[in-house]
């Protein structure tokens, strides 16, 4: 699933090509990604001719604010991604399931395999009581003060890290190598956490998600950049994947766990 870096990357990809652009034409081919819209018309009627004023990322989600104060929202689920051609789109390939065409001929393309993603619109001023997400935290307003209240929980940290509600835009991936880089080990209780271990755990947030962006994200299978391109971060994966193969610090085999439903790589020896 994309996650702030993946998210981030589309973002600086699409904003310096679109923003100022007015939407001239929409295609909706699946009424499933836009099941929170009350129909396919009212989605079309409220993009056309509108200008997109510009993009921003809030946790997972990728928001276009139009210049009729609302933002068109767009949450990739586990396999979206967001491209923009001047190729004409063919048609054949079901997976594409909305296209927006804009000014210069410019085509905004949504394709998702298995359509978790969602596609809405919303008031711009509602945005942040809809998502309903915890801080940013790659802002200079997430300090190490509000990452230990955040962390007053008995919750595991590993599931706590992945809490939208708690920060947003941290998923599976970056979880693991945050806890990887932070050595702590993913079954601890947020509240056991030392002082020395939170801030190790407020470094490794910071370091990780900014090397996530710096190499345009993580491509396991699905995620592309604006252009199409796959990102570079799975080359420098420390733990996530990579069940059985030697810690790249002491060389014990990475371990692999069912935590919350969801997978979790991690060193025993380096973890603790």
């Amino acid at each position: 699933m994309p996650e702030l870096p993946e998210v981030e990357t589309l973002k600086n990809n699409l904003d310096k090509k679109i923003a100022g652009k007015r939407i001239i034409k929409t295609l909706i081919r699946s009424t499933r990604i836009i099941r929170r819209n009350p129909s396919r018309e009212f989605l079309k009627r409220s993009l056309l001719k509108k200008k997109i004023m510009g993009l921003q990322r809030r946790g997972k989600a990728l928001l276009f604010f139009l210049d009729s104060d609302k933002a068109l929202v767009i949450r990739l689920g586990m396999t979206g991604q967001i491209t923009l051609s001047h190729a004409p789109m063919q048609i054949s390939d079901k997976y594409t399931h909305l296209i927006l065409t804009l000014e210069g001929g410019l085509k905004l393309q949504f394709k998702d395999i298995r359509q978790f993603g969602q596609v809405f619109i919303t008031p711009a001023k509602e945005v942040e009581e809809f998502l309903q997400m915890g801080p940013e935290p790659l802002q200079e307003d997430f300090c190490l003060s509000h990452l230990k209240q955040i962390l007053n929980s008995p919750s595991h940290i590993k599931a706590l890290l992945m809490d939208q509600k708690k920060i947003a835009g941290i998923g599976n991936i970056y979880s693991d190598e945050i806890l990887f880089t932070a050595r702590i080990n993913p079954l601890r209780s947020a509240r056991s956490l030392s002082s020395h271990e939170i801030k190790r755990l407020y470094h490794s947030i910071r370091k990780v998600l900014n090397e996530g962006i710096a190499r345009r994200g993580t491509t396991i299978r699905n995620f592309r950049d604006g252009f199409g391109k796959p990102g570079s971060y799975q080359h420098d994966l420390r733990v996530y994947q990579r069940r059985g193969q030697a810690c790249l610090i002491c060389k014990t085999p990475i371990e692999r766990m069912r935590l919350s439903g969801r997978s979790c790589h991690f060193c025993p020896r380096c973890q603790n």
